[in-house]
């Protein structure tokens, strides 16, 4: 699945992107789907998680 959202500011020194439940719930994964992400031609692997979640 590819999906394209685009990088926002949430701070002086912070930044994340919004993933749409939709696409969550796609990605499976309960709460924590690992996902691989490219920015700027860097690939990396991570996971992503739930604004306000608590952390496991």
């Amino acid at each position: 699945m590819r999906f394209r959202p685009e990088l926002e500011s949430i701070g002086k020194a912070t930044a994340g992107f919004e993933v749409p439940e939709p696409v969550v719930e796609k990605l499976g994964g309960g709460g924590h789907p690992k996902v691989t992400a490219t920015v700027n031609g860097f690939t990396f692997r991570t996971s992503i998680a739930r604004m306000g979640a608590p952390a496991t």
